[in-house]
């Protein structure tokens, strides 16, 4: 019958029909469809944005080879030559060995002589333009003709910050301390392969010149290479580096797979897609809702129909066919709107930040909105399809309709109603399945909690929504239960007997409406808790604040090569208005490696200056008593030889073998103290170490350092001695491989206010210095982007959450005028409209109330499952920050939420009592 064109009409007809009827039905079907759109809509441009970014900044280049010796940077000319020449005779690779190297690009006015912007965080790169053709050959024509000594490519992102355009002369600079260099903008190319490669993200944009402009500008020998980028000649071989010999000399840095783990990281985009799903379930639960409450609308049509001669199959593919056209609606308007509303909340959520991101690091990955037709017609089908199940579902329901009762205009339900055993026996079946469930969701939370990876949070989502489901169930049993004992609370509280009583019968009535009603109301409360706490934690852990953010209590350095560039830099602090508007002083420190024990580590030596004393906010862990304050005792260093400040560390070493090897030795605060100093230099196995000088000391106090602040670890476990001694002691000192600064210039400012350390940054490149740091603005950096990501993450939460209660209200206004015929008898036989209004208003609270307290209940267990998994297996500094629940938000938005939810009860309850009793029975099929 499904397949007659009358059928179809007739549907059609009975849809025009009924207008009012027809819109809450197409509206609840495309809220649910909406949810999928959006989900879809944020999913897609999560994982394309990522995609679009490995394509920018990666094409063809997979891996990049460096050095195998930690104390070199470079390939020298000869194990270039021979690696070049091995790698060559690979056909499954291309190649491509670079010279790069960070620097700065300063746009220039008109004459060239003064500088009207600069961008620092700049890859330097030069490399073979004959190899580039094969390596990239999607940009052949930017290799072909080559580049000339006076001339760059810069990409799209960089020209666009400074403002220059094709033609246009810069002055390109390195951190290197070589000088700068003008030159001509050749080319503007799109970020794409080697025009858009930063290496592994450290850098925010790319400046490509010639092979001997490279070198000219880093100071690297000819035939001498930095890296060699690699790529694979078939894009769908593996992304595992070939094997090629033993005894390599070169590391492989596997840049794509680093990349697409970024880009495809569960912290990301996993977290969206499982909150996702939730916002789908509670989309489909609704579209069953809308759906069934259709079906009992036409119970008394459907009833006359199989009185007249209709089977139940013939009744069902009537219902199908009107179903079918209100799912195809809903679907399509849905589908619409979450198109819509997922693209705006993309842009709201992402794209507006996306330049302060993109300023603080080229790593990180920007997200814009991605729309695709196909796509979005496959959420549409999707939607469609979940409607027509669940219609099909209602049209086998809707044919089994008894004929005599249904006439007779029994409620729906009443012609199902069970003996009091098989309730019970049901009850207890549904009761042990969620204990079940239950118990070993309480198992994984507090006795076996597993690590959280791709295998294992399928399991572990599925026992905790199981457990949900289950909690939900046992606490509308207990409710069901209970109702004398609420009831009893309820008169205390003013509530009349029949109201009460009221209350209870339609919702044991409709045991499955009640429990899809409290089911929407758990999972958006379980949604908002599980994504506000774990936002709350993580952001917590990221909180730049959360550790020492100084540099020796210093906000910023500027770190200098040699002497000239040191005078460089003070003199730009003395005349640059703007820096000197920021900085509020600043100490010059000049530390080197000194080896104080035997067969140990060198430690830094760091003289103490009044300025270094006036400006810096180094506590002391221990000080010598005789000192009334830290400052006392560092200005005892400063005026004394004799004084010294030790780190930590030596007071924290293994008491068995003492502080130096010898377990005679004890520091102690106010105590003297023999140190050797060593020269760094090869000794044999067996040769006795013997110390080159010997310094006597009184230990003033005990510093406390956090290191991994330090540029390069100048300042690794820093030991302070008055300036004299620092310079006594200079000849036995050394430098580490990477420790290349002669010095650091300290800087004080208000650190904590990033813009400043953005200003600085901009003001010392605008003077040719670009070895400007603040560990606070890295970290802070890192905890704006991810703040960024959390604050997607619950505000599409937030935002589903929204939505879906435009469901619920649209679900208890179906629910109310479904009733209308019962409304209008209560009123004929005299029940006052106030109680009426409080049958309404307690039937509803109870059931949404009891889904958010749930809801509430196990998005606080699940998020500290999620929370807790997360931490299993990885380090340790995790593990520093309490878990704590976020109660101040958690409470406001339940009881905002619970309020809301009694709100959706008066509403519909109010619009019944307005109509007059011969109305609301009309009304009741509309």
């Amino acid at each position: 019958m499904i397949r007659s064109p009358l059928v179809w009409k007739m549907a059609w007809l009975n849809l025009r029909s009924r207008p009012r009827q027809s819109l809450l039905s197409i509206l609840g079907g495309a809220i649910g469809a909406a949810l999928i759109a959006m989900s879809t809509v944020l999913y897609l441009s999560v994982e394309r944005s990522g995609q679009a970014w490995i394509d920018a900044h990666y094409g063809p280049i997979d891996w990049e080879l460096r050095p195998v010796d930690p104390r070199s940077e470079t390939f020298d000319a000869g194990t270039a030559a021979k690696l070049i020449d091995t790698l060559r005779h690979r056909p499954e690779l291309r190649i491509l060995p670079t010279i790069q190297q960070e620097g700065a690009v300063y746009s220039l006015d008109g004459t060239g002589a003064e500088t009207t912007g600069a961008k620092t965080g700049i890859l330097v790169i030069g490399f073979p333009f004959d190899m580039a053709k094969t390596f990239n050959p999607e940009n052949e024509s930017l290799w072909a003709n080559g580049l000339q000594d006076d001339e760059l490519v810069l990409d799209r992102y960089t020209a666009g910050e400074l403002g220059v355009a094709e033609g246009d002369v810069v002055s390109l600079a390195t951190a290197g301390g070589q000088p700068q260099k003008l030159l001509r903008v050749q080319h503007i190319a799109e970020e794409q392969g080697l025009a858009g490669y930063r290496g592994s993200g450290a850098y925010t944009g790319t400046a490509i010149v010639n092979e001997r402009t490279a070198r000219e500008l880093t100071g690297l020998e000819d035939g001498a290479y930095h890296a060699v980028l690699a790529g694979r000649a078939d894009k769908s071989a593996s992304l595992i580096f070939p094997y090629i010999g033993n005894d390599p000399v070169y590391n492989v840095e596997h840049l794509k797979q680093q990349a697409e783990a970024k880009a495809g990281q569960a912290n990301y985009v996993l977290w969206f897609v499982a909150l996702s799903c939730i916002a789908v379930l509670s989309g489909a639960v609704l579209m069953q809702q809308m759906m069934r409450m259709l079906a009992d609308n036409r119970r008394e049509t459907y009833g006359i129909l199989r009185a007249i001669g209709l089977s139940r199959r013939q009744v069902g593919g009537i219902f199908l066919a009107e179903a079918s056209l209100l799912a195809l609606l809903g679907a399509l308007a849905g589908t619409a709107a979450g198109t819509v509303f997922g693209a705006a909340a993309v842009d709201w959520l992402f794209v507006r930040h996306a330049d302060i991101v993109a300023r603080i690091s080229g790593g990180n990955i920007p997200v814009y909105p991605y729309l695709s037709f196909g796509y979005q017609t496959a959420a549409a089908a999707v939607s469609f399809l979940f409607l027509l199940l669940i219609s099909i579902d209602a049209a086998r329901k809707a044919g089994k309709i008894p004929i005599m009762e249904t006439i007779r205009g029994m409620p729906p339900g009443a012609e199902s109603i069970s003996s009091a055993a098989r309730l019970r026996m049901k009850d207890l079946l549904m009761a042990i399945a969620a204990a079940l469930f239950i118990g070993i969701h309480l198992y994984l939370l507090f006795l076996d909690t597993p690590e959280l990876d791709l295998g294992s949070v399928a399991p572990v989502s599925l026992s905790w929504l199981g457990a949900c489901l289950g909690t939900l169930y046992l606490l509308l049993l207990a409710v069901s239960r209970l109702d004398r004992l609420l009831g009893f609370g309820f008169r205390m509280m003013g509530w009349s007997d029949s109201a009460i009583l009221l209350a209870s019968r339609y919702p044991r009535l409709r045991k499955g409406r009640t429990f899809a009603v409290a089911l929407l109301f758990g999972l958006l409360m379980l949604t908002v808790t599980f994504a506000v706490t774990l936002a709350s934690y993580f952001l917590a852990f990221r909180e730049a604040n959360r550790t020492d953010q100084t540099v020796l209590g210093f906000g910023g350095y500027v770190g200098y090569w040699t002497e000239a560039e040191r005078d460089r830099i003070l003199a730009a602090i003395e005349k640059d208005a703007e820096l000197d508007r920021v900085i509020e002083g600043y100490a010059v420190s000049e530390p080197y490696m000194l080896l104080l024990s035997e067969k140990g580590t060198a430690q830094a030596i760091v003289p103490v200056t009044e300025s270094f004393i006036g400006l810096s906010s180094l506590p002391l862990i221990e000080r010598d008593p005789r000192y009334k304050s830290d400052r006392e005792a560092w200005e005892a260093v400063m005026r004394d030889p004799k004084q010294v400040i030790l780190p930590e560390y030596m007071i924290n070493r293994n008491a068995e073998e003492g502080p130096f090897g010898r377990p005679d030795e004890e520091i102690k605060v106010g105590r003297p103290i023999k140190l050797p100093v060593y020269k760094s230099r090869l000794r044999g196995v067996n040769e006795q170490w013997e110390p080159d000088t010997e310094r006597e000391f009184i230990v003033a106090g005990i510093a406390g350092i956090d290191t991994k602040n330090e540029p390069t670890y100048s300042f690794y476990r820093a030991t302070f001695v008055h300036p004299s001694v620092h310079e006594e002691l200079r000849t036995f000192g050394h430098k580490w491989p990477d420790q290349q600064n002669l010095g650091f210039v300290l800087l004080h400012y208000p650190y904590e206010d990033i813009g400043n350390s953005y200003k600085l940054e901009e003001r010392f490149a605008i003077h040719g210095v670009t070895s400007f740091r603040s560990p606070y603005a890295v970290d802070a950096a890192e905890q704006f982007m991810y703040r960024q990501m959390i604050n997607a993450f619950v505000g599409f939460m937030l935002l589903s959450g929204i939505i879906g209660l435009c469901g619920l209200a649209v679900i208890q206004f179906r629910a109310v005028r479904e009733r209308g015929r019962q409304i209008a008898m209560l009123r004929c036989i005299g029940v006052p409209n106030r109680q009426i209004g409080q049958m309404f208003l307690l039937e509803g609270t109870i059931v949404s109330w009891t889904g958010l307290l749930a809801g509430f209940a196990c998005g606080l267990s699940g998020a500290w499952l999620y929370a807790a998994g997360a931490i299993v297996g990885t380090a340790s500094s995790y593990q520093l920050v309490p878990f704590t629940y976020p109660f101040d938000i958690l409470l406001t938005v339940l009881a905002c939420l619970l309020l809301i939810a009694m709100a959706l009860n008066i509403g519909p309850a109010r619009a019944a009592l307005r109509l007059s009793p011969g109305e609301a029975v009309r009304t009741a099929s509309e």
